[in-house]
């Protein structure tokens, strides 16, 4: 749960603050649907293997 509360995260606030120019004359629905098809799977394909890295790295400093 943590790997993907930590990859999450940054994703939501890449898609806000780089498709916010882009969306904001589109209607919500639209909006939405080019958010979670377009951009939201690019950038988990990045943020959920460094959230991963990153929750093991803390692990092995742990133990």
């Amino acid at each position: 749960m943590l790997v993907g509360c930590l990859g999450l995260y940054p994703t939501l606030l890449l898609v806000l603050s780089l498709l916010g120019p882009l969306t904001h004359d589109l209607s919500f629905p639209l909006m939405v649907l080019v958010e979670v098809v377009v951009w939201v799977p690019f950038t988990q394909i990045i943020s959920f293997p460094l959230a991963g890295w990153l929750v093991s790295r803390l692990r092995r400093i742990n133990q």
